[in-house]
């Protein structure tokens, strides 16, 4: 059977559908790619991955007539469909699927018909198998032969695969990012449904394992137990709880001087893995930010507080954040400082600003007075801050140009649009991150901080 795939915006969207049908669908013998010719270069790119795996047709000279109407009607536009699309092919739909193309490929009426969901929020940019499954849910209509298991090592094999397209989308991928990602194919590899659900069939629930995550240290523990991992609905209420439990503790063993340098570890793990949500009021930052539609500036702390996460989730609000450099002057005096755990801890708040430098359009060199709220109160532009003493000593002296920010239980947030799934996806991003963390620094931690992730009997960190 052919699998033919539409390649065109957004593109990890069609690598998703490519990457899915090879997954789910038994027999295929050919993938089909059809693009516009200004799609060529990546379609020759994903044939170049396939190459070895699969046999791999292009047709990039497809017109839309509706975007190319010089000539090229909707006629001769389903003619030139009609003879790559047979009664035998598999048509994948999905994101990265003009509604009209989609349509005119069904016209030829295939044998089986495919769609791919594939859930944004901070995954924007990356692509399956670097992504959630449970995000990546797959419908089929038809007559489709679909796998009863997923096969682990061709998830493997189409990770190492298309690995090389990673930074052809997104550039030089910061280091916590790519040990996300990697993370993340591994955790696949893990879960042997694969989330696809036939039209005629009753729904099933998915046979996915149990997550179970434990975080702790002297005098703190907080833990979550989610019966079913491909449930998004479950993990967005489990990791909502869990930083609920957490961020009181916290601020419990704080307000009795319990404060110890394995507390403040797991409080910035918390907070830069996302468990804990930033936010600013009940809305998510990055949402916040877009509505205030002016230049906010933001102090080390936000940094800290997993600011980096969001903006992988929204471009346009990355456009209004400015980076002061007084950042990198308090980070790079606290690593070469700090000893011991607080050498954890700034160092992987180097890694977060790292990706929101990747991220931002502006960096504000003037900004070189520290501690950093001082630039800020000297700066034009609107600031953010987590610390409420700073806000409340000086910042707040700026008035409604200054906002005090929060951290939050991702389930209490507002965010919009597609308020469920974009909130499931921040719930597998944390719960991601949080592994890729754990594994990094568990040697460097020496038992002073225990971080237990499970997936099934396997564990993750």
């Amino acid at each position: 059977m052919d699998l033919v795939v539409f390649v065109s915006y957004p593109v990890e969207a069609s690598i998703t559908a490519v990457a899915r049908g090879l997954e789910i669908l038994e027999n295929i013998d050919r993938v089909v790619l059809v693009s516009t010719p200004e799609w060529r270069d990546i379609v020759s790119d994903i044939a170049r991955c396939l190459s070895g795996l699969v046999k791999v047709d292009t047709f990039t000279e497809f017109r839309d007539p509706l975007v190319d109407p010089r000539g090229y009607s909707l006629e001769s536009s389903l003619s030139y469909l009609s003879n790559i699309v047979s009664e035998g092919s598999c048509v994948a739909i999905s994101s990265g699927s003009r509604l009209e193309v989609a349509s005119a490929l069904l016209a030829s009426r295939p044998r089986c018909v495919l769609y791919v969901a594939f859930g944004w929020g901070p995954w924007r940019g990356a692509f399956y198998p670097f992504t959630p499954r449970p995000l990546e849910t797959a419908y089929l209509y038809g007559e489709c032969l679909a796998r009863i298991r997923v096969d682990e090592q061709l998830v493997s094999e189409l990770g190492k695969r298309f690995a090389s397209l990673i930074p052809k989308l997104a550039g030089d991928i910061p280091v916590l990012r790519r040990r996300v990602l990697e993370t993340q194919l591994e955790i696949n590899k893990l879960i042997e449904d694969p989330l696809a659900t036939p039209s005629k069939a009753p729904p099933q629930p998915p046979r996915c394992p149990p997550l179970s995550i434990s975080i702790g240290c002297r005098g703190f523990n907080a833990s979550t137990y989610v019966s079913n991992y491909c449930s998004p609905t479950e993990m967005i209420s489990k990791i909502g709880a869990l930083a609920r439990e957490a961020l009181q503790k916290i601020d419990s063993a704080l307000l009795n001087r319990a404060a110890s340098d394995e507390l403040s570890l797991a409080s910035t793990i918390l907070r830069l893995s996302g468990i804990a949500t930033l936010a600013l009021g009940n809305t998510l930052l990055v949402d916040a930010v877009k509505r205030l539609r002016q230049a906010v500036a933001i102090d080390t702390n936000v940094v800290y507080g997993g600011l980096h996460t969001q903006l992988h989730d929204s471009p346009e609000a990355a456009k209004h954040i400015v980076y002061p450099i007084c950042i990198d002057l308090e980070l790079y005096t606290k690593v070469t400082h700090a000893t011991g755990l607080k050498t954890i801890e700034a160092e992987l708040a180097l890694h977060a600003a790292e990706e929101i430098k990747s991220s931002v359009k502006a960096i504000d060199y003037s900004a070189t007075y520290t501690p950093c709220e001082v630039s800020l109160y000297l700066s034009k532009h609107s600031i953010a801050t987590t610390d409420k003493k700073a806000y409340e000593r000086l910042l707040s002296k700026r008035g409604n140009e200054a906002h005090l920010l929060q951290h939050k239980p991702l389930n209490t947030i507002e965010m919009k649009p597609s308020y469920t799934l974009r909130k499931a996806s921040y719930a597998y991003y944390a719960t991601t991150q949080l592994t890729a963390i754990a594994k990094t620094i568990k040697n460097a931690t020496r038992g002073h901080l225990r971080i237990d992730i499970r997936l099934g009997n396997k564990q993750l960190a």
